[in-house]
């Protein structure tokens, strides 16, 4: 049960984190999807079951604040989570390039989707130039930074609540 709290704790942290990056830390007005990488280690750590819920919720957050087709976000990080998760005892999510190319490839994955769903319920695309050189190299350059946040916060969490087999 800890680790649901905890779980939806970060969830609103990478969200929130992910808001200020594109508001303080934009490059040509773009910013890293944290919580892909975020959904993406999760995935790979504690498999697609835990990967689909946190991808349905942080998509749920970022769909109430999106200007794409409500639903989008939650569908693409569901997909993610599920799909990484699969591949859990397949990767070394320790590897750094494992981390980079994984982010690279699920934020195109992402930017193609967004564009797909915008074409078809919407007159036009929200997807511009940037979005497609910019957010995947952005995300997939911190992602293993990203990615050691992560493990510093799981293993400090660990430690906090004295039972290393619970999380």
């Amino acid at each position: 049960m800890r680790f649901y709290l905890v779980l939806g704790i970060l969830i609103l942290v990478s969200f929130v984190l992910q808001l200020l990056w594109v508001q303080y830390l934009p490059i040509f007005g773009i910013g890293p999807q944290i919580l892909l990488v975020v959904i993406i280690y999760f995935a790979l750590n504690y498999g697609p079951i835990i990967g689909e819920i946190y991808g349905f919720i942080s998509g749920l957050f970022l769909d109430i604040f999106s200007i794409s087709v409500f639903g989008t976000q939650c569908f693409i990080f569901t997909i993610i989570g599920y799909i990484n998760g699969m591949m859990s005892n397949r990767v070394d999510e320790k590897n750094i390039r494992v981390q980079c190319i994984l982010s690279l490839l699920e934020t195109y994955f992402q930017i193609g989707i967004v564009y797909l769903f915008s074409k078809i319920f919407l007159s036009d695309s929200i997807i511009s130039y940037k979005d497609i050189i910019i957010a995947p190299i952005y995300t997939s350059v911190l992602a293993p930074g990203i990615f050691r946040i992560m493990d510093l916060i799981i293993l400090r969490i660990k430690k906090w609540f004295g039972k290393t087999n619970q999380i």
